[in-house]
């Protein structure tokens, strides 16, 4: 019905380190904001998530919309995302770094340790894209910290209760 001007999307991406019984390596599943519920699939799993998105946004999306397409930071665009969306009718715009702020821990068997996500800017081909706010940064590289961080750290101090703050 062509009145959507922004669907935000933030499907699992599948690429979670999980251990043999399927949590995360934090063991911190009670307080963790990083549920095993929310992306702890295959990738391939992610991708059926991920793909009909394109068929369902399309007939919504309003003059001059966008499509906001959540990634891991740190890895190539996936082929099959790019294709499915040329295919339905979308141009990836840009892509956009959110910059989550300086990592801690993690896997130190890798050499890098991803502190970012990428957002995939899809519009229709040919259209041109609606700027809705004047004066704010329009840099590629987006600056602010997760809230996951956060809001753990304020469940860890018993700020929050466990279940008072859904980040997904």
């Amino acid at each position: 019905d062509n009145s959507v001007k922004l669907f935000i999307c933030d499907p699992p991406f599948g690429l979670c380190k999980k251990t043999k019984d399927g949590s995360y390596m934090s063991a911190r599943d009670d307080t963790s904001g990083m549920r095993i519920d929310c992306d702890n699939g295959s990738s391939d799993e992610a991708l059926d998530v991920t793909l009909p998105l394109f068929r369902l946004c399309q007939p919504k999306l309003a003059e001059g919309g966008v499509l906001l397409l959540f990634q891991p930071g740190g890895k190539p665009d996936r082929i099959e995302v790019l294709q499915e969306a040329n295919e339905l009718g979308w141009e990836c715009l840009y892509a956009l770094t959110w910059k989550k702020g300086d990592t801690v821990g993690g896997n130190h068997i890798h050499s890098y340790k991803v502190s970012s996500e990428k957002i995939l800017v899809f519009g229709r081909k040919g259209q041109k894209i609606t700027k809705h706010q004047n004066g704010l940064a329009s840099s590629d590289i987006l600056d602010f910290p997760t809230e996951t961080q956060n809001a753990t750290m304020r469940m860890d101090y018993g700020h929050i209760g466990i279940g008072d703050y859904h980040i997904f």
